[in-house]
């Protein structure tokens, strides 16, 4: 039986197979292949949530935005969701190469930029009334709960009036949580009662 090097424990196992270093590159390559494909599945995912949501905020707001702005961002969002989602359908329908992989993740990012940049113009409608500002608000908070993976700092950015989220073009660069306080609202956070007011 093989004896133990000096301070290694004593497990009682002969060691047949002396250990070897992980090949990092392939290593790299498996992390870099299975988050782009459950980035890919998400997008796929929200394909459908990407293009109902949209319709049923341009059918609350219909009567008072104008029909021609309306219908020029319905019908962007709901393209943008469809190529969004067939592109990401695409590239699960067979294994890519790793270069191939980073193109199909930049196409995918610039997507989902376009589809957060067109939920950010929706901010313009909330100065058109009271019932027009509640139904964004409500509408545009329930679609990035469910499925817009970016835009969501820009939009908030736009409704606060003032930058209070970073925002950049990648995807996922708010990793902090933050409160934009608002008029005639009452914080939904309670405060501990040393903090002072």
């Amino acid at each position: 039986m093989a004896q133990p090097s000096p301070g290694a424990p004593d497990l009682g196992v002969e060691a047949s197979v002396p250990p070897t270093d992980v090949d990092e590159v392939l290593l790299q390559e498996q992390l870099t292949r299975e988050r782009t494909r459950l980035f890919m599945t998400g997008q796929r995912a929200g394909a459908l949530s990407g293009t109902l949501t949209p319709a049923y905020l341009a059918w609350l707001v219909w009567p008072e935005v104008p029909p021609r702005e309306l219908l020029t961002w319905l019908i962007g969002v709901v393209l943008a969701a469809v190529v969004s989602g067939g592109h990401a359908w695409a590239y699960l329908s067979r294994p890519r190469s790793l270069p191939g992989i980073q193109a199909w993740r930049r196409r995918q990012v610039l997507l989902q930029a376009v589809i957060g940049a067109l939920w950010g113009s929706v901010a313009s409608w909330m100065t058109i009334s009271p019932r027009v500002f509640v139904d964004v608000a409500v509408v545009t908070a329930f679609a990035f709960s469910i499925g817009v993976s970016s835009g969501k700092s820009s939009l908030l950015n736009a409704l606060a009036g003032r930058e209070m989220f970073r925002t950049d073009v990648r995807a996922g660069t708010t990793l902090a949580r933050n409160e934009v306080p608002w008029p005639g609202v009452e914080s939904t956070h309670s405060r501990p009662p040393w903090a002072s007011t």
